[in-house]
């Protein structure tokens, strides 16, 4: 997915961003998505999926640099993270 692509892909669909890093580094999590918990990490027009307990990829890729970074913030922030995955799949539920 392109930058382009997914810029229009926030405005139809709402992505609750959770944190911008540098080098613009934009980790998101989206309503109702599958399992296991995950984070959608967005850097220089590419996407990576990195599993919020292990930091492990779950597919695509970043820059060497941006995926160091962002790993080691999923790693850092986990319990938080899986928080907020939690409340944005049941917000994405209406169970909230």
């Amino acid at each position: 997915m392109t930058l382009t692509s997914y810029a229009q892909y926030v405005i139809i669909f709402d992505v609750p961003r959770i944190e911008v890093l540098e080098g613009d580094v934009v980790i998101t999590i989206n309503f109702r998505d599958h399992l296991p918990p995950h984070v959608h990490v967005r850097a220089s027009g590419e996407v990576v999926l990195l599993v919020i307990d292990t930091g492990e990829i779950l597919r695509g890729a970043i820059a060497k640099a941006q995926l160091k970074r962002a790993r080691a913030y999923v790693l850092a922030n986990g319990e938080m993270l899986r928080a907020e995955w939690a409340r944005i799949q049941a917000e994405g539920k209406g169970q909230v």
